[in-house]
């Protein structure tokens, strides 16, 4: 108690004279224990809180010698450091616990969320489609018009729904670090992506996009959602431009989707990767706002980072990076002057219609 309310060692060379015991229940508690001397040494955190008690007890009247002391002294450093370390063990194990439990509730609520609102927009959109069928010669253009408005935002609300879920399924899906042909992705999504080139004047140039470690499901909705937002804002280009390229750095390789597209002002940059963040107007161009979110997180899960520039109406640039696999997990901070583009020509093209 000496120790602990003083915060340093207190030594007792002999219990019967001391008087910290004389005439105290303790010291009866010491001459049945066979105590005669005792030493105790606060464990004090290196932050200076204290944790408990080392104490040594002897048999004889005692005093502890320097060499004594330094050992004790010692052996209470090192009990301090293995408390911290199990109670910092304990903590993170009630962390992970909590978050264990936050994500069920989470993924239980969002699949809720889901059901609930998916049904009455179902009955919107289904009911909407019913009455245009059955009584649409019975109204007149405007009233058709809104009909429509009134579908295509139910359906836009269905899609929203699935970027959200899409979104939080992120965070818990496990990877599967694989060595990926980023060329070969790069042409699966943009085959996979050909019914909305359709009757489009669009030139694909790709150029140098090296191999990285990455889970491949995620790093190719990375480009699905690339290519796709590429090709959504060249729609009013005649010809629309899409340069796909990449570059192998020391500790990174940097990747890059740039378009002749609508561009975005940079005052609004710190919106771009917001949830629900659009720069344009949903009719102009269609979209949920999530896209871009998507991205972010999936390269920040492999320890990337994503940053862009872009001027309105003269087309935009999005960057990523994927840390190459003898460095350590790290996430830059988007900065869109990290690395400007360095190719002026283009090995292989390919065009679509």
């Amino acid at each position: 108690g000496t120790a602990l309310e003083r915060g340093e060692r207190a030594i007792v060379e002999d219990v019967e004279h001391s008087p910290i015991f004389i005439g105290t229940e303790a010291l009866d508690i010491q001459r049945r224990a066979g105590v005669r001397a005792v030493q105790s040494t606060p464990l004090m955190s290196r932050a200076g809180k204290i944790l408990g008690m080392f104490s040594t007890h002897y048999r004889e009247p005692h005093r502890p010698d320097d060499n004594a002391l330094r050992l004790l002294d010692l052996l209470a450093r090192h009990a301090t450091d293995i408390i911290e370390r199990a109670q910092a063990e304990q903590e993170i194990r009630k962390r992970t616990a909590e978050l264990e439990a936050a994500y069920k509730e989470a993924e239980s609520f969002s699949y809720s969320i889901s059901h609930d609102l998916r049904a009455p927009l179902r009955a919107i959109d289904g009911f909407s489609m019913m009455l245009l069928k059955k009584h649409g010669d019975q109204f007149d253009e405007e009233s058709r018009r809104k009909f429509d408005v009134i579908r295509s935002n139910a359906q836009m609300m269905g899609k929203l729904i699935d970027d959200i879920l899409s979104l939080s399924r992120l965070g818990r899906k496990q990877m599967s670090i694989e060595l990926l042909d980023m060329d070969a992705i790069v042409r699966e999504v943009w085959k996979e992506l050909q019914v909305e080139t359709a009757n489009r004047n669009i030139n694909l140039v790709t150029s140098g996009v090296p191999p990285v470690y990455g889970d491949r499901t995620l790093v190719k909705q990375v480009y699905a959602n690339l290519l796709g937002n590429a090709i959504k804002f060249t729609k009013f280009r005649d010809p629309a431009l899409i340069e796909v390229g990449g570059e192998v750095h020391k500790d990174e390789n940097v990747y890059y989707v740039k378009d002749n597209g609508a561009g975005f002002d940079m005052a609004y940059y710190d919106k771009l990767f917001g949830i629900f963040q659009r720069l344009h107007k949903p009719d102009e161009f269609e979209g949920t706002g999530v896209g871009l979110a998507t991205i972010q997180r999936v390269i920040q899960r492999h320890g990337g980072s994503v940053w862009a520039e872009g001027k309105v109406d003269e087309g935009a640039t999005f960057y990523f990076s994927l840390p190459l696999p003898h460095t350590h997990t790290h996430t830059h901070k988007n900065d869109m002057t990290r690395w400007p583009p360095k190719y002026c020509h283009f090995e292989q093209s390919e065009k679509s219609r």
